[in-house]
This record gives structure tokens, sequence and C-alpha cells, in this order.
């Protein structure tokens, strides 16, 4: 199917599993796939990482949509991070893997994220869901990649959702602040970090809102 340019399967609530390796394969032989939303809730999915592999082969891939809920997926999401940042044009990123196994920092996944050095994509949309997993670590490395999606030179990036409720993410939220102050072109900005073990004061997230000053 080398010609198609929108794939969105939906497999909710079956006993599918594995580590997605055959999906991975399958993206790598449609190099002219602008959108590609997976739905995979409720089912039996241990790793999403391959599917990350499979991206690097998109050149044209605008805007992913994953969602795989209620897994059992672990791991530290490194590769699926590097198979964002390799895709020079992708626009949007949505991720839920809510209600997983995952415990890393994010700390891969997040370095990965960010753009191959020399691109200029235009970065509109991070939605990352991660309730329910057993993340822990500090938020540096993703804050510092929120960073530099708000200064690419071509389009600014607009939402931004992280969602982190009942985590072990812990520290304070003085990294994403330190983000967000580099935005200043945000338009919606949803932050939920309940049930975790973040503590200290808001000052520097407050001044990192503050920046922005087009949000809506």
């Amino acid at each position: 199917c080398g010609f198609l340019e929108t794939v969105i399967m939906m497999f909710h609530n079956n006993n599918v599993s594995g580590r997605m390796k055959s999906f991975g394969n399958a993206i790598r032989d449609m190099p002219k796939i602008k959108t590609l939303a997976l739905y995979f809730n409720n089912n039996q999915v241990e790793s999403i990482d391959e599917l990350g592999i499979g991206m690097v082969g998109c050149p044209d891939l605008m805007t992913i949509d994953f969602r795989f809920n209620n897994n059992r997926i672990t791991g530290t999401l490194e590769e699926l991070g590097k198979g964002v940042g390799r895709s020079s044009r992708i626009a949007a990123v949505i991720l839920h893997v809510n209600d997983n196994q995952i415990e890393t920092d994010l700390s891969g996944f997040s370095i990965g994220l960010r753009p191959l050095r020399g691109s200029f994509r235009p970065f509109r949309i991070l939605n990352l869901h991660f309730n329910n997993n057993r993340i822990s670590g500090e938020l540096l490395e993703l804050g510092a990649t929120i960073g530099v999606f708000g200064q690419l030179e071509m389009g600014e990036l607009g939402t931004l959702q992280l969602f982190f409720d009942g985590t072990q993410v812990q520290g304070e939220l003085q990294a994403i602040g330190d983000g967000l102050s580099l935005c200043k072109d945000l338009l919606i900005l949803y932050l939920s970090f309940s049930r975790t073990a973040i503590g200290g004061q808001l000052r520097e997230l407050a001044r990192g809102i503050a920046a922005n000053t087009r949000l809506e």
C-alpha cells in the first residue's frame, strides 16, 4: 500500500498482544503516509517502540494519534520518541497510554522527540496522557523538549497537554515552567499532575505560563 496517505485503525476490547513489530514494518512500507491513527484500547499490547522504528521511513508523516490505554506496555518509549524526532514534517503528536506499566522517567522519550539538528518543522500540537503508570523521576528533559518546540522557526507550539495523574513523578514543576517560558505562543495549555509526588512552589511554572500572552 505504498500510496496510502491516511491510516486509521481501531481494535478496542480484543486480545491483541505482542510488540507491534508487524505494524512497525507495515508503516515503514507506506512512505506517503501523512496521518497515522492507531487505537488499541483494552488489549494486551506489550510495547509500542516498534512503531517509532517504522516511522523513520515516512518522510511525509504529519500527524500521529496513538491510543493504547489499558494494555501491558512497559519500557522507556525511547524508540517511539526517536521516530517522532526523525520525522521532519510532523506537526501533531497525540499519545494516550493511560493505565499501563510504563516504568521509565521518560528522559529518553523526551530527548528523542526533539527534531534533528537543522530541522525546521512546524510543530503545533503535543498531547501526552500517561495517567496511572509507574513513571518516576523528574521532568527535566521533557521541560527542555517543550522549550525546543517553542523556538522552532516554522510555527511554534500552539497546544500542549500533559497528564501524569497517578504516577510517581517527583521534584518540582520548574522544568516545565522553564520550557514554557521559551514558547511564548501557546494558545491552549492543560496540565494535570494529581496524585503525584511533586512538591515545591509553583513560582517558575507561573512565570512560564505568564510568558505565553496568547493563551486562550
